[in-house]
């Protein structure tokens, strides 16, 4: 099994996405991945555990992981994208995110940023939509999970 270096491309969501939700757009490898949680807020809120104790950092969040089709090194395969989001309702979607139809055109047609439609499909339908079987990964490693290097990449 072939072990890849993570990088983070993008961050998404929160400053600290494993208390109050967010991500990251991950190269992993040659492969680009976009993870994103609802954080610790949300999934642990119902346990009643203490903020900073050991039993919320070995507590579960769920982690959303959508894999993104590319054509090269950070590069989205347009085609690739569209024909996985092909049940997506993008006039609804649109008007939804207070953005027009060529806004939605413009991110759709970008190789380096086209990877933006599934985040804001989800900020419509919900990530379980994208990923129906999130993995549980415990606070503490989510916590590190994308602080791995980071390099310079156009923001969305």
């Amino acid at each position: 099994m072939t072990r890849y270096k993570r990088t983070t491309l993008a961050e998404i969501g929160d400053v600290t996405p494993e208390d109050y939700g967010g991500g990251a757009l991950m190269r992993v490898g040659p492969y680009l991945t976009l993870e994103y949680t609802y954080g610790a807020e949300c999934d642990l809120a119902h346990l009643g555990l203490e903020s900073g104790s050991r039993e919320e950092r070995l507590a579960c969040l769920e982690v959303f992981r959508v894999d993104i089709p590319t054509i090269g090194r950070g590069l989205c395969d347009i085609d690739g994208i569209r024909s996985n989001l092909d049940w997506i309702d993008w006039p609804k979607v649109a008007r939804s995110a207070d953005l027009d139809a060529w806004e939605i055109l413009e991110i759709a047609l970008d190789p380096e940023r086209a990877w933006v439609l599934y985040e804001i499909a989800a900020g419509y339908y919900g990530w379980r939509e994208l990923d129906p079987e999130p993995l549980q990964v415990p606070y503490w490693r989510v916590a590190r999970r994308w602080t791995a290097p980071r390099r310079a990449h156009r923001a969305a």
